[in-house]
């Protein structure tokens, strides 16, 4: 009986002791677009006319979107 008994209390304690990892989701699950960005080329229409800009030879822009914050940087690169 003591034997038994000794058995099923370290079996309940190996159980017990084991630990589930699951994976929480960060804050980036809750908005995909939350990161660093780098854009590529910028369309804005202003009163009917379209101006396109290409960020990928004189200038660079980067987005950052956070929780609760963002911003939007412009690099000359030359």
């Amino acid at each position: 009986m003591k034997k038994l008994t000794a058995i099923v209390l370290t079996l309940a304690a190996i159980i017990s002791c084991k630990t589930q990892t699951k994976e929480t989701p960060g804050p980036q699950a809750a908005n995909p677009i939350m990161g660093t960005w780098k854009l590529l080329s910028g369309t804005l229409i202003e009163k009917g006319d379209t101006t396109i800009t290409d960020y990928t030879k004189d200038v660079s822009f980067i987005k950052i979107i956070n929780g609760t914050h963002f911003a939007f940087l412009n690099h000359d690169l030359q």
